[in-house]
């Protein structure tokens, strides 16, 4: 606990802006004045040390009010005085409570140690008081002055020991509070309402101070109840004090009437230090102009230049002539007008009136087949969809194409530098002639609202010239409400710009973002709307609706043929904007910079607009950039290919040279030379004729092992039957039925293990999609043999069969419960505490089937034990039992009730000796998870703990997964009979999807 809180109560009231003399009227008498004409000047180096001041002030209480929202002080607030008394609520309907499938009780203590040790062990006196229906437990003096570690021990005993009693009643443990004396604050903790009437208790403790010293009273409510929250601010309002609201929900949110005074304190800080910097922008001696181009670097500039643009007009000048090429269009209608594909660049579109394919068919006239040949002037090329073709090549004609397509490449680069260009690069480019921007002015907008208001000056000076595309716009903002600058959409000249800048000079920021309410307003000016229509949603954070919910709304308000919607994020560097942010105590919805953009994309998406994602760096992501990634994307690969084929005719021009030298140099010889003896009568047959003649009888291709494969000579043999013979002879018997862990399982029979590769049957020769297998963004010829590439296909045919068979082995009895248990001395943990009572019947009979099917069929020495409000053990010590019967009466007398003791039964467990403990529970445990890991790593556990999760969440699956990694064991989960997994399933999955996507590339092949 810092320090800050041990100054008093008095160092908020010695902190104010009034008491250290840094109001706005201060700063102004202190700093000498000047008059200059009808300007009124400050001396510069006195503002200078004011803001100095006002920062260090400003760091101060960010620094105090950082207290309040971590440890105790942000369950309880800070607890004030030396003698304090704790009244705790500890009713029956206190302690039923629930937190995210965790009981309110252990919560409940939690919160109250983390309290002694942060904040009661540096008080002097400190009594307990428990109040519940008629009964008040009192604790004895606890004197952590003199003796603190006793105290504390005491004060541990005394929160362990809270249990319930009746209902909640506070007059009980006030009486017993005012009976003490020298007592400073009276600290009450409640949970639910108190039964008492609110003006009953208000009169009681107005009586109970006559004549005595009037404590302080602290008072403190949990969970989501108003009613308590309201009871406690009544009592406030009456007699003073502190109030402190915890909400334990999963963001933590509270509320304190001290942090509360802080937070207001720092909204005054703020206001008056931007305040400051205004005086010292407009009324300074040493005032400097500035460009207000957008692209100009604000951290780089004085405060006064920062704020000068804020006071010119908007600079509407005529377009540049040299600039007017820039087609003001979207990036697919520009694809669609220069792209390749417009202007008919594809290269097999090129080639196609000098390819030809081979054709061989039945013409009736001949009474025969007729096949076609080549010319030997033709060179053969691969074409689209995997078939070959032969093409006269015209060098000059192809010259001239990849001539036109570094045009199209040198166009696309002239477009994506001219779109990261001044505000292209942040808005985008509009495009339409009615444009309606939707600014989020937020109070988180607020850190930058000053560079905001520059981008959009840029954007009107730049964008919305008269001359321009727009011919009408108008300008929405939303923070909480939704406000519009015209109530139809104006004429886009220059007395409009500038009558709109002079209206965005005063935004506002307030609120969160109730995007909603902003497209509600744009319903009525839509409908009014005959044009083409650009809707720009610029935000820098997340809405308040869901991502689903505003999607399905813009796409049934303002989707149609006249109405596009695009979405720009803007995320802004806000290190230098801190000091404007005036309204920071206003909560907005957080996300993610990922998070953000990836809700606006969506909604873009849905509505078929276009999404901008602007940040400090520049363009992140952009619709527009990526269409024309694609369109480069695109020409390089018809360039390529182009290339390709230049290369592969030079090669083809070599080879057909170096064969008319070697047939000169043959016709040297004469005919009488011995190099031509005729060839013998009955020439004999190579393995290659062999092959040919085998593939012609029997449908197959044997290699040299088949061969040996007896073949009967009466029926043909089909291809695949034959290869499967031989993928059988070299896999080994594949037991899918073994009660081996997963990990054992594909030790043996793997990919790797089986060294099945199907990288190793490739080679890295660049070619065109013969396979859908990418590499480096390119693809990949297959080069190797025939035979081979038969054998490999039927291996994994083999294999994705016994995966599957695998799969459904694991999906039967006890497996889709427990999954494979190991070992061969186990001890099986179930979890009885009430938690688990609504799925009792369901692991009474799968404790059945594990004993019946796995213990007693393997032999496995097993023992079982229960825990919920006891331990219970099944037998005393691990031994082969056959006797289910008695598993059967045992199980149906198991008492559904209590909590989750498991640090007891792990230490149960581990006295058997076993080889394995099983866990079975739904995760739900008394301890924190970072106090059970902690007691794991102490207690160096070297037994395998597998953990099976019965109908748990995503957090606890989380919890008895890591659990099992910590152990090296394995988890699985059972939430039904059609929602089960677990490590098992998962390993030979994912090996299966392997085997599957290689066999399918294969038989792409063929």
């Amino acid at each position: 606990m810092s320090s800050a809180f041990s100054d008093g109560d008095d160092w908020l009231s010695h902190k104010t802006l009034t008491c250290v003399g840094l109001t706005l009227e201060d700063i102004k008498k202190c700093s000498k004045i000047q008059q200059i004409g009808k300007r009124v000047c400050y001396n510069n180096e006195a503002l200078g040390e004011k803001e100095k001041d006002l920062e260090n002030l400003l760091h101060q209480f960010e620094d105090y009010s950082a207290l309040f929202q971590n440890g105790s002080s942000k369950l309880f607030g800070h607890i004030r005085g030396c003698n304090v008394v704790i009244i705790m609520e500890s009713s029956d309907e206190a302690f039923c409570l629930s937190n995210d499938n965790k009981c309110f009780s252990s919560i409940y203590k939690e919160g109250m140690l983390q309290l002694l040790h942060d904040q009661l062990v540096r008080k002097s006196n400190v009594h307990f008081i428990s109040t519940g229906g008629m009964k008040c437990c009192l604790s004895e003096l606890l004197d952590f002055k003199e003796d603190k570690y006793l105290s504390t021990a005491r004060s541990e005993d005394f929160i362990e020991a809270l249990s319930p009693h009746g209902h909640s009643n506070l007059l009980p443990g006030l009486k017993q509070a005012f009976k003490l004396k020298q007592i400073d604050t009276i600290c009450v903790v409640m949970v639910t309402r108190p039964k008492e009437d609110l003006g009953i208790t208000k009169d009681y403790l107005l009586q109970a101070m006559v004549g005595h010293s009037k404590p302080k009273f602290h008072f403190v409510s949990f969970g989501s109840d108003e009613a308590p929250r309201s009871f406690m601010k009544e009592i406030v309002k009456e007699l003073g004090g502190y109030y402190h609201h915890n909400s334990m929900d999963t963001e933590g949110s509270f509320q304190d009437t001290c942090f509360d005074q802080i937070s207001a304190e720092m909204h005054k800080i703020r206001s008056t230090l931007q305040e400051v910097c205004l005086l010292k922008a407009k009324y300074s001696s040493s005032t400097v102009h500035v460009n207000s181009a957008a692209t100009q670097d604000l951290t780089e500039m004085s405060v006064s230049e920062k704020f000068q643009f804020l006071d010119e007009p908007l600079t509407l000048c005529l377009p540049d002539t040299k600039k007017l090429s820039f087609e003001n269009v979207s990036a697919s209608e520009w694809v669609a007008k220069f792209g390749v594909v417009a202007k008919g660049l594809l290269f097999y579109k090129l080639l196609s009136t000098d390819s030809y394919c081979i054709e061989g068919r039945y013409i009736p006239i001949t009474k025969g087949n007729i096949q076609s040949h080549w010319y030997d002037g033709m060179m053969e090329i691969e074409w689209e969809g995997g078939t070959r073709r032969r093409i006269h090549v015209d060098l000059p004609k192809i010259e001239d194409y990849m001539e036109r397509i570094e045009g199209c490449v040198d166009a696309v680069h002239t477009r994506m530098k001219e779109l990261v260009c001044n505000t292209k690069s942040i808005f985008g480019v509009v495009t339409e002639p009615c444009v309606i921007l939707v600014v989020d002015l937020s109070a988180d907008v607020s850190k930058y609202l000053l560079e905001l208001q520059r981008y959009f000056k840029a954007l009107l000076e730049e964008q919305f010239t008269a001359t321009g595309p727009v011919n009408f716009f108008n300008i929405v903002i939303f923070g909480s409400s939704c406000q519009m600058w015209s109530t139809h959409l104006v004429p886009c000249n220059e007395k409009t710009l500038q009558e709109a800048w002079k209206w965005i000079i005063h935004w506002l920021c307030q609120g969160t973002r109730n995007l909603a309410a902003a497209v509600r307003c744009l319903t009525e000016m839509l409908e009014e709307s005959s044009t083409n229509t650009g809707v720009y949603i610029i935000c820098s954070g997340l809405p308040d609706q869901d991502e689903a919910i505003i999607s399905d709304f813009l796409c049934h308000s303002l989707t149609g043929p006249k109405v596009s919607l695009h979405t720009i994020f803007l995320e802004v560097e806000t290190s230098f904007y801190d000091i404007s942010d005036v309204n920071d105590f206003v909560s907005c919805r957080f996300g993610s910079s990922t998070d953000i953009a990836k809700y606006f994309n969506t909604v873009a998406s849905s509505c078929g607009g276009s999404f901008h994602h602007w940040g400090p760096t520049g363009v992140i992501r952009s619709s527009e950039m990526k269409i024309l990634e694609e369109e480069l994307a695109l020409c390089l690969e018809q360039k390529a290919l182009a290339e390709e084929v230049v290369e592969k005719f030079a090669q083809h021009c070599r080879e057909q040279s170096e064969g008319r030298k070697h047939l000169s140099t043959e016709e040297k010889y004469p005919t009488s030379s011995p190099m031509n003896k005729s060839l013998p009568a009955e020439p004999r047959h190579t393995r290659t004729s062999i092959d040919r003649i085998n593939l012609v009888k029997y449908g197959v291709l044997p290699s040299k092992e088949i061969s040996s494969v007896p073949v009967r000579q009466d029926c043909a043999v089909s291809g695949e039957q034959a290869w499967k013979l031989k993928a059988t002879a070299t896999l080994p018997d594949i037991n899918t039925e073994s009660h081996t862990s997963s990990e054992e399982w594909l030790s043996v029979y793997s990919l790797s293990a089986l060294r099945i590769d199907y990288k190793k049957i490739q080679t890295s020769k660049r070619s065109k999609k013969v396979l859908h297998q990418n590499n480096k963004g390119g693809s990949v010829l297959l080069s190797v043999d025939r035979n081979e590439l038969y054998l490999f296909k039927a291996k994994l045919s083999l294999l994705v069969e016994a995966y599957k068979k695998r799969l459904n082995f694991l999906k039967n009895g006890s497996l889709k419960y427990f999954g494979c248990v190991t070992g061969n001395k186990v001890v099986l943990l179930v979890d009885t505490s009430y938690s688990m009572i609504h799925c009792s019947d369901v692991i009474k009979t799968a404790i059945c089937q594990l004993v019946t099917e796995q213990f007693v069929s393997r032999g496995i020495s097993y023992n079982i034990i229960s825990f919920g409000y006891k331990l219970t053990m099944f037998k005393e010590n691990c031994s082969i039992s056959r006797d289910v019967e008695s598993l059967r009466r045992w199980l149906d007398g198991l008492v559904w009730k209590g909590n989750t003791r498991l640090t007891e039964c792990i230490e149960k467990a581990l006295l058997q000796s076993p080889e394995k403990v099983c866990l079975l529970t739904d995760g739900v445990q008394d301890h924190s998870d970072e106090y059970f890991f902690k007691w794991i790593q102490d207690r160096k556990i070297m037994v395998p703990i597998d953990t099976v999760g019965f109908h748990c969440t995503n957090k606890e699956k989380v919890f008895l997964k890591t659990l099992a990694s910590h152990t090296n064991g394995r988890f699985h989960y059972y939430c039904g009979n059609e929602n089960f997994s677990g490590d098992d399933m998962e390993l030979v999955n994912s090996e299966l999807e392997i085997a599957a996507k290689w066999l399918s590339e294969v038989k792409f092949i063929f």
